[in-house]
């Protein structure tokens, strides 16, 4: 990713002392900065910080507004916009310059959207009528919709779904509830043509009493599954709540056909997930690749799997992941039982067990010795033909793995 970031009124000075200069007489600093700047003014990713600063909110204007036309709008794809500490009235119309300038700008297509909040007890309410008006004219082209704010916020972001008629994806992260502490989500809902959904749900147990932020969030996913949602895949990441879990499944059992669970550190103790409701399940991804070496806790994790995936009835199976560090594998007892489940007849639509192992967990061994190794833990499922295969990840694809993350360019200003 390409993250250049400077003062905005230096951009143009900068451009122009290159443009003046011959190569030959250009040093390769600024023939670097010449080549990096028209490189990032026509990436397709934009990085908007939003915060109470006048200046930046000003020097936003002048970009937008500048006749010399120094950025390519047209080639704005996914916009990320991030919300810094309070916001006043000044940033606010920024903001909605923004948006609106790219809504009317010929030839832009903005197909994602993501907004996050790097500050906690955020005061929203001065830009949400901002952020709608300038999002309204962009509702039929975006499809995409990241959302990882503070819990308090997710009432409002929600109710900006409302306004994507065309939204496919959803990336819905909240955090920062305290016990005790609720907010209402009556009167929301998913979108019925939804695909994908991403839910993370980082709910803080702090203090006494019952937690109501996880049991209103909860309440409101069951009310969805009344909806007749059309989901094909649901990633549900940093697996804690096994209610919360579970409502998501409920969503959409029927047209599920990828289940994505990552487990965060120790968090294996959780109970199984009931998956019987899962009758067009194609694919299980199952991710902890930080889980620890210790033996208690990696047998704790294989039963866990075990006790969700055999409650899997679907005959349209195909594939089943794991994405596990390699010592997990070092421990023979724990895989037999998952090796016994993998070849019974009615996993027989399983066509291969993928083992994605991260790269720095590999300490030096060869692929050969580490498929060996898988293979004398899945013996009866070679033996049945299952197809058996070991794979390398990039290191750091660790628990804070998340879709939020867009994997372009951008452009940070």
């Amino acid at each position: 990713m390409i993250m250049i970031e400077i003062p905005i009124d230096l951009l143009p000075h900068i451009l122009s002392f290159c443009d003046q200069m011959s190569l030959f007489r250009c040093s390769s600093v600024c023939r670097r900065w010449r080549d990096a700047s028209r490189c990032v003014l026509i990436h397709d990713s934009l990085v908007l910080k939003i915060n109470y600063f006048t200046n930046v909110s000003l020097g936003w204007q002048r970009l937008i507004q500048s006749p010399t036309r120094i950025f390519e709008w047209k080639y704005a794809r996914h916009l990320t916009i991030i919300l810094v500490k309070d916001l006043n009235n000044i940033s606010c119309i920024t903001a909605n310059i923004v948006l609106l300038h790219l809504a009317n700008e010929k030839g832009v297509n903005l197909q994602s959207l993501s907004i996050r909040s790097d500050a906690h007890a955020l005061k929203f309410q001065p830009l949400y009528p901002k952020l709608v008006s300038g999002i309204a004219s962009m509702r039929l082209t975006i499809t995409h919709l990241d959302v990882d704010v503070q819990y308090e916020l997710l009432y409002s972001m929600l109710r900006l779904v409302h306004t994507l008629s065309n939204l496919k994806v959803l990336c819905l992260s909240c955090s920062g509830v305290k016990r005790g502490e609720e907010v209402s989500l009556n009167g929301l809902s998913l979108p019925a043509d939804l695909q994908k959904l991403h839910v993370r749900t980082l709910l803080i147990d702090a203090g006494p009493g019952p937690d109501m932020g996880a049991a209103s969030f909860c309440d409101w996913l069951n009310s969805q599954t009344r909806g007749g949602k059309k989901l094909k895949y649901l990633s549900i990441l940093d697996h804690n709540n096994l209610a919360i879990s579970e409502a998501l499944i409920r969503l959409s059992p029927t047209t599920l056909e990828t289940l994505f669970m990552s487990f965060k550190g120790t968090c294996m103790g959780c109970r199984y997930i009931e998956t019987a409701s899962l009758t067009n399940l194609r694919y299980v991804i199952i991710s902890t690749p930080s889980l620890p070496s210790r033996a208690k806790c990696i047998t704790l994790f294989a039963t866990t799997v075990y006790q969700t995936l055999r409650r899997i009835h679907s005959i349209y199976l195909q594939e089943i992941i794991f994405i596990i560090p390699l010592r997990a594998l070092d421990y023979a007892n724990v895989w037999v039982p998952l090796d016994r489940l993998f070849s019974a007849d009615r996993f027989s639509t399983v066509q291969c067990i993928t083992l994605a192992i991260p790269s720095d967990s590999w300490g030096g061994r060869t692929h050969e010795s580490v498929i060996s190794g898988a293979r004398q833990q899945f013996t009866r499922c070679l033996a049945t033909g299952r197809k058996l295969q070991v794979k390398s990840i990039q290191s750091g694809l660790d628990e804070t793995w998340n879709p939020f993350e867009q994997d372009r360019n951008a452009l940070v200003l």
